[in-house]
């Protein structure tokens, strides 16, 4: 076989059976010289060449060949990565390896907005350079305001402080809180934090299911025999950091009695004014789990995601508790245009040590387009002195949906179907709760108590992300002359999420 027929026939086994096994022993096989970019201005080779997995000196390995050019098109700031074979004087087995890179722009700003019924309209702003000093580190800053809250987060993440892929990011925070949800009663809280957080690439899993060029499915089954180009992308990531906090907090003159209970606990001190006012230092301890393994971050049709958080304060912090969080979704097809998916979220907080309960700014809440809809947004649960939503420190919700890409010329961006949610919130720390009356309220967990409905469901996207839309029917809503017992129904609910 002649050296120019040989060069042909490794490249047409790299670009149209990508996922192939490595050449066998014998003639056949061929080395890599070496491997250059092309293209490039802004972005530094090192960059570039920490994403190979094809290396210089080894077998040409056409598996390795395009998950190399996988992981380079992942790059934010890369637009497009082509790679061609090149034979080096009249060797027969050995090639360079040239990579033409188009860059994309990494530099991103603009702004945007929100709205849901809990948090009402939110105005966003952001700066992103995804490629500082072309070294592959992020640079962002956003802002967010409301009526109800506003935010400031800078942000830097050095991806690649280990040659294995650990990263780094150093966030600087500020908050300033009128109110929780737009129902709860009103306080004000400032913070300021810092957070240290290191991120780190796990083993991942695959799906026995062959892939296409249309549609790379999901990485999930019990007997995963995926190819290895898909298998880096059926990757778990876990997160590890600290986060140390300074809250200054405050009642205003419609606190109810419980912020003011949990403020004089912790160091409440009279103002000038006759409100209490203390200041909270916390070192809190950091974990993150998260897979993603579905075909598509929008509009998934197969596949399952999961998360777990976990926030820690350091003995010694002026408030001791533990939150944990977990959400679970999974996606099937399930015929024609229609996918099933069954989402669950749970998180419970717990106090430790001098704390009595979990911080009041920790709480869950229930009720709207997240947990169970057909009830008002964050409206579930226990209600404080005022009648109005306290949260909890357990949350427990389920939702099944069943959604069609319909019309079908639109199935990229609109999704119709239906619903049923089974949900609540509520409180098991001993915090005190009464009626009218003044007698006492027991918010604890029940099986009763868990609020159900069912409806349809619309979901679209739009330039500043995912509009969705719902009729919700409630299924066993209370109904009470006391505010106490009653639930608030909502049946039509619209809430739109931020894409940056």
């Amino acid at each position: 076989m002649s050296r120019a027929a040989l060069v042909a026939l490794v490249w047409l086994a790299a670009t149209t059976a990508p996922y192939a096994q490595p050449a066998p022993e014998g003639p056949a096989r061929v080395y890599v010289r070496r491997i250059e970019f092309v293209g490039v201005a802004r972005t530094e080779d090192e960059t570039l060449r920490r994403e190979l997995t094809q290396l210089e000196g080894a077998f040409l390995n056409t598996v390795e060949l395009e998950r190399s050019r996988q992981r380079l098109e992942r790059l934010p700031f890369v637009a497009n990565a082509r790679i061609a074979l090149q034979p080096v004087g009249t060797t027969p087995d050995v090639v360079d390896v040239v990579i033409s890179i188009e860059e994309a722009p990494a530099h991103r700003y603009g702004g945007g907005g929100g709205y849901s019924e809990s948090l009402r309209t939110s105005l966003y702003g952001y700066y992103a350079d995804d490629n500082w000093l072309g070294k592959g580190q992020r640079v962002a800053v956003q802002l967010e305001g409301s009526d109800l809250q506003s935010r400031l987060d800078v942000l830097y993440t050095a991806p690649y402080v280990t040659p294995e892929g650990t990263s780094r990011t150093v966030a600087l925070s500020t908050y300033d809180i009128d109110r929780l949800t737009v129902d709860s009663s009103p306080l004000r809280a400032e913070l300021a934090s810092v957070r240290l957080e290191y991120g780190l690439r796990l083993a991942g899993r695959g799906i026995d299911e062959p892939l296409s060029s249309e549609a790379v499915p999901a990485c999930f089954g019990p007997n995963p025999r995926l190819s290895p180009v898909a298998a880096d992308r059926c990757v778990a990531r876990l997160r590890v950091g600290v986060d140390a906090r300074v809250l200054d907090l405050a009642t205003s003159p419609g606190s109810s009695s419980q912020w003011i209970d949990w403020i004089a606990e912790h160091g409440g001190a009279l103002t000038p004014q006759g409100l209490l006012k203390t200041k909270i230092r916390e070192a809190d301890w950091l974990l993150g789990w998260r897979v993603d393994l579905r075909d598509a971050g929008v509009f998934a049709s197969r596949g399952a995601e999961q998360t777990l958080n976990l926030r820690a304060a350091i003995p010694g912090s002026d408030a001791e508790y533990v939150v944990a969080t977990y959400e679970a979704a999974r996606y099937w097809p399930v015929g024609g245009p229609w996918t099933l998916d069954l989402r669950g979220n749970v998180g419970i907080g717990v106090a430790y040590g001098a704390t009595t309960s979990l911080p009041p700014y920790q709480n869950f809440f229930a009720g709207g387009p997240n947990t169970v809809r057909g009830f008002r947004e964050d409206g579930l649960g226990p209600r404080d002195s005022l009648g109005r939503p306290y949260g909890g420190n357990l949350l427990t919700a389920l939702q099944l949906e069943v959604m069609a890409a319909w019309p079908s010329r639109w199935r990229d961006r609109v999704r119709v179907g239906f619903f049923y949610d089974v949900g609540n919130v509520f409180s098991t720390e001993g915090v005190r709760f009464a009626d009218e009356q003044g007698q006492p309220l027991d918010y604890g967990f029940k099986w009763s108590d868990l609020r159900r409905s069912f409806g349809v469901a619309f979901h679209v996207r739009v330039p500043l992300g995912l509009l969705r839309i719902s009729y919700g029917e409630p299924l066993n809503a209370r109904d009470s002359t006391s505010v106490f017992r009653r639930d608030e129904v909502e049946h039509w609910q619209l809430s739109l999420g931020v894409e940056f």
